[in-house]
């Protein structure tokens, strides 16, 4: 936010929305998306 803050010149509010899949630790596609690569 603050880096955002900074690029635009004025105060910036975000809210932030979170869910959760059950298992996404177990789910491959989901892992790549996030940016996990197995090794």
């Amino acid at each position: 936010r603050e880096d955002i803050e900074q690029f635009l010149g004025k105060k910036v509010f975000l809210e932030l929305y979170v869910k959760v899949n059950e298992n996404w630790r177990d789910n491959e596609r989901q892992l790549k998306r996030f940016g996990y690569e197995q090794e």
